[in-house]
């Protein structure tokens, strides 16, 4: 696999659902050595999808592992989970230092990596949602409407948002519109560029259930039976 292809799933990954963990040196410098990736158990077998995937790749001194783990609501729910976690201390520093300015993780830097099928596929499948429009026939039966998304790009600020919209369109041909969910932005996508995407990404999703799921609509639109 090209470096430029693993470079990419990283910096994917870490755009998505991913985090880089850090410690201080002696000097009070945040240093970045571990890229940690949870899931719920809705979606173990994304979780060890990319733990193949990152497997796979030669950047990393050692293979990462499945952890067992607890996450917690704010209403103090506490919910089962997964995680991976993968240490190459020279590798990620450099990520550190690209993605994440004065502890926060940004996008700006490495936005221009993400540039293949791969890369969108994971952000999407990370944080990408469809948007379920329903509508009665006369006879009262339900049905839904062909879907639109969005991708909740609530971490980034409206500067960031118009940069990540701006490279999808000149990137993938994708037109977005910035919203905003109280204080948060994320794009939105009509149903027309949610069928571009849903192009894209459909050879990822096909392979792994909780993604088919989670993509039912654009299954149910767009793919015979044989998908």
């Amino acid at each position: 696999m090209k470096k430029t292809i693993e470079r990419e799933i990283i910096i994917a990954c870490i755009l998505g659902d991913g985090c880089l963990i850090g410690h201080n040196n002696k000097l009070g410098k945040k240093i970045y050595t571990t890229l940690t990736i949870k899931h719920s158990n809705q979606q173990y077998d994304y979780l060890y999808w990319k733990l193949d995937l990152l497997n796979s790749l030669q950047c990393f001194s050692k293979k990462g592992h499945i952890y067992d783990g607890k996450s917690r609501y704010k209403n103090g729910k506490v919910f089962n989970q997964k995680y991976i976690t993968f240490n190459s201390s020279k590798y990620i520093r450099i990520l550190g230092k690209w993605i994440y300015k004065n502890g926060i993780k940004t996008s700006t830097t490495v936005l221009k990596y993400i540039k293949s099928p791969i890369g969108l596929a994971i952000w999407f499948m990370d944080d990408g949602r469809l948007l379920r429009k329903k509508k009665k026939h006369k006879n009262g039966d339900v049905y839904f409407l062909k879907p639109s998304s969005k991708l909740c790009t609530h971490n980034f600020s409206y500067d960031e948002n118009v940069l990540i919209s701006n490279h999808l369109e000149d990137v993938y041909g994708i037109k977005s519109s910035i919203l905003k969910d109280k204080s948060y932005y994320y794009l939105y996508f009509n149903k027309d560029e949610t069928l571009k995407i849903w192009n894209i990404i459909k050879e990822y999703v096909k392979d792994i259930p909780s993604m088919r799921k989670k993509f039912d609509l654009c299954i149910d639109f767009y793919e015979n039976n044989s998908f």
